[in-house]
């Protein structure tokens, strides 16, 4: 996740130069609507992540009453994410942030 925001952090001026050749998207409006909202989703997963990654204890059940049971949050395999390409960053990167935190495990 770290890396995903370094690699939007380091390259803004070439992705908002490639949104205005391709799209005629002016630079203030690339800030806005791609660059600041996935700077945003991954600061705020990052922020969040210890507590996402937590196992959970599930409430008292007589069924499993001498077991410890115990919730394990991990991934589940593939996720393929399909997104348009007038908004390429917010509606690519910002899925993929999604899906790779341990909030969204198994939810692809």
């Amino acid at each position: 996740l770290t890396q995903i925001g370094y690699l939007v952090q380091d390259n803004t001026q070439r992705i908002l130069d490639a949104m205005y050749a391709d799209m005629g998207k002016p630079a203030m409006e690339g800030h806005f609507t791609e660059v600041y909202p996935v700077l945003n989703e991954v600061a705020a997963t990052l922020a969040h992540l210890d507590g996402w990654a937590k196992p959970e204890k599930p409430p008292f059940s007589m069924t499993f009453g001498v077991m410890r049971r115990v919730i394990y949050k991990q991934g589940k395999g593939v996720c393929l994410i399909i997104g348009p390409f007038n908004y390429p960053l917010s509606m690519n990167i910002d899925p993929l942030v999604r899906s790779i935190s341990p909030k969204s495990s198994g939810k692809c």
